[in-house]
């Protein structure tokens, strides 16, 4: 019975998340949509949060104010 939770404990067998965003590009103040994909893995787990961090790039075309910085 402990042996079948330690391999759970350690990462093997574990279920997997991925973030997929509908858009492509989104403008600052716009809407950024998506979901999260949560697949079960062998053993039963219990969801206490999904933590979320979105990090930007910024891209400026030639001749707009701020280029190349």
């Amino acid at each position: 019975m402990v042996f079948e939770r330690q391999p759970g404990s350690l990462g093997v067998g574990g279920p997997t998340v991925d973030t997929v965003l509908d858009a492509g590009a989104v403008r600052p103040g716009g809407t950024l949509s998506g979901r999260v994909e949560l697949a079960g893995g062998t053993a039963g787990h219990d969801v206490e949060q999904v933590v979320l961090e979105l990090v930007a790039r910024v891209e400026t075309a030639p001749g707009e104010p701020g280029a190349g910085e």
